[in-house]
C-alpha cells in the first residue's frame, strides 16, 4: 500500500489491518482518527502515522525519541488527540513539536518514578485542550530545553514531581501551574534556568526556584498546604506590568536573594514569611496579611536586603526579638523594626512563635488593636512598674501564656486569659476592670496579689485566687470555676501526738519535726517549747508550737509527748474480726509489769499475753512497769467477721440412731439443732439421735458467733433409717 498523499481512518468501527505479509510505504498523512482502529502486524515505512486515542511508551523502537512510530504500543506516532502515557522509568525527548489537545502523563500514577520527559531544543509543547493537559507524576520530571506554551483553550500543567526549565528553555502563558506534590520525598520541584512569562503557578507542598527570569508571574499558594519559593542570587521576577504573588499558607515562606520588581497596580500579599536579602523595587503594593482568632497566623516580612519605592505594610505588628529581647520600646524587636505606634496596626498586635520571649512594656500604652499572647512556646507578658497597659473599647486582650502585672491595667473592653489554651496571669499592681474580664479554658489561673477592682463583669470557669494580702473591690467573680481567698495565717504543721520508750526512769531527750509555709513570705520556722531535742520526762508532756509571718500574723498549734519505761511491740489491729487478743511488750530495765485491761485494776501481767472470750466493742489494754506510774496503753475494736456459715459433712446412721457431723466457718460461737421441724435447741457437734422412727427425716442447724451474730440460713440435710 502506497500513500502519497492522504489515508485517513475514521468513524467509530472503522478498521485498517495491515497483515504480517503486507507493508505500508508513506509519503504523505497516515492517520487514524479517535474511534478507528488500526493494526499493523506487517511492515510500516516513510513518514510516521499518526493515531487518536490511548497512546502507551513502550519503547520498541530506539527507545529515546517520541518520533518513532515503534516506540509507542500503537506503532504510530500519538496525534492532538491522543491520551498519552509515559513511564517505567525512561527517559523520552520529544524531538517534534507537539500539540496535546487530549493529555500526556509523565510518571507512573502516584507511586511515581523516575520517568523523564525532554522537550528538546527548538521544539515546543502546547497545552490545548484538555482541562488536565499535562500531568508530571511524583517522581518523575519534565526537562524543558524548548518551548513550553499555552494554546487557545484552557489547559493545565499538573506538577507533582520535578520540573526543570533549562537554560535557553521558554514557557509562556500557561493557565495554572499545578504544582502540588505528594507527601514525602520525591515532591515537587520546580526549577527555572531559563526564561517563564505570563505563568500562573499555583505552588504546595514542595519547592520551587528561580535561578533565571519569570516574568508577569502569578505566584499563589494554597491555603492549607504550605509551600518555598526562592528568588535566588541573580535571578529576576519582573511583574512590572503584570502578575502577582499571593501567598495565603502561613507555613509558607518566600525568600529573595535576587530582584523583584512589583510594578504600578501589581501586588505582593503574603501569609507565613517573606525573606529580603536582595533587592526589592515597589511601585505597588506589598502587604503582610493576618488572620486573627483562637490561632492566630500572619506574615512576617524580615529585611536584610534593599527596598525602594512604597512601603510595606503590615495588618499586624510582630514580635520578633530580634533588638534586646526584652522590652516593648525597641523597634529592632518588633517587624518592620518599628514598634507599635498609638494608631497601632489594623488587625492586632501578636506575641509569640517557636521560641520563648520574655517581653516587657517599658512605656505607657493604649491598645488600638488587639493583642495576642501566643504559643507554641512559653511567652511571659510583664507590665514594668509605673508602667500602664489600657485596653480601649473594641479591642481584646487574649492571652494563652503568662502575664505578670506589675504596674496597672485598666481593661475598658475584653481581657481574656485562656483562649485558644490556657492562660495565666499574676497581678501584683492594680487591674482595673470596666468591661469583662473572662478567666476560661481548663488549666488557665489569674492570681490577684495586688489590687483589682471590679465595676464590671468578671466571668471565672477556671481558677481565680485572691492572695494574701490583696485587695478586691466589686462584685464577685462569678462562674463555674473556682475562686480562693488565701489566708494571711501561716499554716503550721506539727504531729498528731508521740509516743516514745524511754531509755531511762527520769525521761529521754526527744526529737520531732515542726514546720510553717505561709502564703507569702514561704517557709517560715515555727517556735516550739519543749523544742525538739529537750529532755522529757515520763508521762506526758504538751508541746506548743507558734509560727509568725513578717506582717506579724500567727499561728500556734500543740500536741502530745508521752515519755513510757513500757514499749508495745505487738498488738491486735486497730479494728480486729478475731477474738483473741494477742500482745507482747518489753522495757529496758524493768522485768516486772502490770496490766489493767477496760479500766479493771491493774493487776501482775507478763509478755507475751492473749486475751480470750471478749466480747465485740471496743476494749483497752494499760501495760506499765510496778514503779512506773505512767501506763502504755493500746486501744482496738472487736467486730463481727460476719454471719457464720455451717457446714453439714453427713449423717451416720446405725439402727435407729444417726450421727450428724457440723461444722462453722468461724471458731467460738455456739449451734442449735432441729430434728423434723421441731423448736430448736443447743448442740454441738458431733450430735447423736436415738430411737428414731422408721422412715425420712431432717436435721437443721444455725451458729451464732462471739458477736451474736447468726446465721443467715439454717444448713439442712435428709436421712433415712430404715
Amino acid at each position: 500500500f502506497t500513500n502519497n498523499n492522504l489515508t485517513l481512518v475514521q468513524v467509530t468501527g472503522s478498521t485498517f489491518t495491515n497483515t504480517a505479509s503486507g507493508s505500508i510505504a508513506n509519503a504523505g498523512t497516515f492517520r487514524v482518527d479517535c474511534g478507528a482502529t488500526f493494526t499493523n502486524n506487517g511492515t510500516f515505512t516513510g513518514t510516521a502515522g499518526e493515531i487518536c486515542g490511548p497512546a502507551a511508551w513502550d519503547g520498541g523502537g530506539d527507545g529515546i525519541h517520541w518520533s518513532d512510530p515503534l516506540n509507542w504500543d500503537t506503532n504510530l506516532v500519538p496525534n492532538d488527540q491522543s491520551a498519552v502515557t509515559i513511564g517505567g522509568g525512561v527517559t523520552v525527548h520529544l524531538d517534534v513539536s507537539f500539540r496535546v489537545g487530549q493529555s500526556v502523563e509523565v510518571g507512573d500514577g502516584f507511586g511515581g518514578s523516575s520517568t523523564v520527559l525532554v522537550i528538546d531544543s527548538g521544539k515546543t509543547l502546547t497545552l490545548d485542550g484538555d482541562q488536565n493537559g499535562l500531568t508530571v507524576q511524583k517522581g518523575a520530571s519534565l526537562v524543558n530545553n524548548g518551548v513550553l506554551t499555552q494554546g487557545p483553550a484552557f489547559s493545565r500543567f499538573n506538577l507533582r514531581g520535578g520540573f526543570t526549565n533549562s537554560l535557553g528553555g521558554l514557557v509562556s502563558g500557561l493557565v495554572q501551574v499545578d504544582a502540588d506534590g505528594n507527601a514525602g520525598p520525591g515532591g515537587m520541584q520546580l526549577l527555572n534556568n531559563g526564561t517563564m512569562t505570563n505563568v500562573a503557578i499555583v505552588a504546595g507542598r514542595g519547592v520551587v526556584n528561580n535561578n533565571a527570569t519569570m516574568t508577569g508571574v502569578r505566584f499563589s499558594t494554597r491555603d492549607v498546604i504550605p509551600a518555598t519559593i526562592n528568588n535566588n542570587a541573580g535571578a529576576t521576577i519582573d511583574n512590572s506590568s503584570s502578575g502577582q504573588i499571593s501567598i495565603t499558607n502561613a507555613d509558607s515562606a518566600l525568600t529573595n536573594r535576587g530582584s523583584i520588581n512589583n510594578g504600578v497596580g501589581r501586588s505582593i500579599s503574603f501569609l507565613g514569611l517573606f525573606d529580603n536579602r536582595g533587592t526589592i523595587t515597589n511601585d505597588g503594593s506589598i502587604s503582610a496579611t493576618c488572620q486573627t482568632g483562637y490561632s492566630p497566623r500572619y506574615g512576617l516580612f524580615t529585611n536584610s536586603g534593599t527596598v525602594t519605592g512604597n512601603p510595606v505594610v503590615e495588618y499586624c505588628k510582630i514580635w520578633t526579638g530580634a533588638g534586646d529581647g526584652n522590652n516593648w520600646s525597641d523597634p529592632r524587636n518588633w517587624s518592620l523594626n518599628t514598634a507599635p505606634s498609638p494608631a497601632g496596626a489594623p488587625f492586632g498586635i501578636i506575641i509569640g512563635g517557636s521560641s520563648a520571649s520574655d517581653v516587657h512594656l517599658d512605656t505607657n500604652y493604649a491598645l488600638t488593636a488587639s493583642l495576642y499572647l501566643v504559643g507554641p512556646s512559653a511567652n511571659t507578658f510583664t507590665i514594668n512598674a509605673g508602667k500602664t497597659l489600657t485596653i480601649n473599647n473594641f479591642q481584646d486582650f487574649i492571652n494563652s501564656q503568662r502575664v505578670v502585672n506589675n504596674g496597672a491595667i485598666v481593661n475598658n473592653y475584653n481581657y481574656l486569659n485562656g483562649f485558644a489554651g490556657p492562660g495565666t496571669t499574676t497581678n501584683n499592681g492594680t487591674f482595673t476592670n470596666n468591661n469583662l474580664t473572662l478567666v476560661q479554658v481548663t488549666g488557665s489561673t489569674f492570681t490577684n496579689s495586688g489590687t483589682f477592682t471590679n465595676t464590671a463583669d468578671v466571668t471565672n470557669d477556671a481558677i481565680f485566687t485572691n492572695a494574701c494580702g490583696s485587695t478586691y473591690t466589686g462584685a464577685a467573680p462569678h462562674g463555674v470555676g473556682t475562686v480562693t481567698t488565701q489566708s494571711c495565717t501561716p499554716v503550721l504543721t506539727v504531729p498528731s501526738g508521740i509516743v516514745q520508750q524511754s531509755s531511762s526512769a527520769l525521761g529521754d531527750t526527744l526529737v520531732y519535726a515542726a514546720s510553717a509555709l505561709d502564703a507569702v513570705d514561704g517557709a517560715i520556722v515555727p517556735v516550739c517549747s519543749p523544742a525538739s531535742g529537750s529532755a522529757f520526762a515520763l508521762g506526758t508532756t504538751t508541746v506548743t508550737c507558734t509560727a509568725t509571718n513578717l506582717a506579724g500574723n500567727s499561728a500556734s498549734a500543740s500536741f502530745p509527748v508521752t515519755l513510757s519505761v513500757v514499749a508495745i511491740g505487738s498488738a491486735p489491729p486497730v479494728v480486729s474480726t478475731s477474738q483473741p487478743a494477742p500482745f507482747a511488750w518489753s522495757a529496758l530495765f524493768v522485768t516486772r509489769f502490770a496490766c489493767s485491761l477496760d479500766g479493771a485494776a491493774f493487776a501482775a501481767c507478763s509478755s507475751p499475753r492473749t486475751y480470750h472470750g471478749l466480747a465485740a466493742g471496743a476494749h483497752t489494754l494499760c501495760v506499765r512497769a510496778t514503779a512506773d506510774v505512767q501506763p502504755t496503753c493500746r486501744s482496738w475494736t472487736i467486730v463481727s467477721p460476719g454471719r457464720p456459715v455451717v457446714t453439714i459433712a453427713g449423717v451416720s446412721v446405725v439402727g435407729r440412731s444417726a450421727t450428724v457431723s457440723f461444722s462453722s466457718d468461724q471458731p467460738a460461737g455456739r449451734f442449735t439443732c432441729s430434728l423434723d421441724g421441731a423448736a430448736y435447741r443447743t448442740c454441738s457437734p458431733p450430735l447423736t439421735y436415738r430411737g428414731l422412727a422408721l422412715g425420712t427425716h431432717t436435721v437443721q442447724v444455725l451458729a451464732t458467733n462471739f458477736a451474736g451474730d447468726a446465721s443467715a440460713a439454717p444448713a439442712s440435710t435428709l436421712f433415712v433409717v430404715s
